[in-house]
């Protein structure tokens, strides 16, 4: 498929908290008001390819979005989950105050979209639209390609989010909460991107 200029193509991150990604859901503490989405968690490495397009990508949404108050808007929201969708790992904490299995060490990208936009491509590593649990689906704490787009926001807030646009599985991993695992076809459906990322350090996150 065609990617845009906006979009981020992340290659082998693992991925985390499915429960709403076939199936739209709201969080436990949203407001009546809010809408449903499909939503899940990607697992980065810190320094790496695709944790520099990721943060590349933010600068340039909000240097879009908020012109000279920008940057300044980056270091407000920078590692509050509530308005920015992209934080340390380390942050993301159970009830009893412990961190995620996987998370520490990592960045963590949070992705979503709208119920009333459409779900999300997911397919397996042949390109093939599969279902929850089917063979070849995707599972929690297994590898995959993603098609994410980071965009800025301002409504009653201001900060960052990030939209979800497909999600292939690439290979298996140790899983989160015993999940089944899926079969490992090997066949890459993502092109390769022509150009490198073009990440310089002025435009960290």
């Amino acid at each position: 498929m065609a990617i845009t200029s906006k979009q981020v193509v992340l290659r082998n991150v693992r991925i985390a908290f499915i429960q709403q990604l076939w199936t739209a859901g709201k969080a436990a503490n949203a407001s009546p008001s809010a809408k449903a989405k499909f939503n899940c968690t990607f697992l980065i490495e810190k320094g790496s390819d695709n944790d520099k397009a990721i943060q590349k990508a933010i600068v340039a949404a909000t240097n879009e979005k908020f012109k000279a108050n920008a940057q300044f808007l980056r270091d407000k929201i920078k590692g509050n989950s509530n308005t920015c969708c992209y934080i340390e790992g380390d942050m993301c904490r159970s009830g009893d105050g412990k961190i995620y299995d996987g998370f520490e060490g990592k960045m963590a990208l949070r992705a979503g979209r709208y119920e009333q936009d459409g779900p999300p491509q997911i397919v397996t590593a042949r390109n093939i639209p599969v279902g929850q649990g089917q063979p070849g689906a995707p599972y929690g704490g297994c590898y995959v390609n993603a098609i994410v787009e980071p965009f800025a926001y301002d409504n009653v807030n201001k900060g960052v989010s990030c939209g979800l646009v497909l999600v292939q599985f690439a290979k298996d991993g140790d899983s989160f909460g015993g999940a089944s695992r899926a079969a490992a076809d090997a066949l890459p459906a993502i092109e390769e991107a022509e150009e490198s990322n073009g990440f310089d350090e002025d435009m960290a996150f």
